[in-house]
């Protein structure tokens, strides 16, 4: 649980796509859940272009979502 300010990151290599989380943005912690994307596709679920991140959170409080960025590993 992440008390007051939290990092999150997400990396889609070969469409599959790894979640981590940091407390301090230097030591990046996996969740133990990936995503192995490469059938969610317009082909599969029709008439989609491409993936789009969606941010979510659970609990009792507040919160709020700064300066997210997606882009591409180089």
């Amino acid at each position: 649980m992440i008390k007051n300010r939290g990092f999150p990151k997400l990396k889609n290599i070969e469409d599959t796509v790894d979640m981590f989380y940091s407390t301090d943005g230097i030591k990046w912690i996996k969740n133990e859940t990936s995503i192995e994307a490469t059938s969610l596709n317009h082909n599969a679920l029709s008439e989609f272009l491409s993936f789009r991140i969606g941010l979510c959170a659970e609990g009792k409080g507040e919160v709020v979502f700064k300066n997210f960025i997606y882009k591409p590993i180089k």
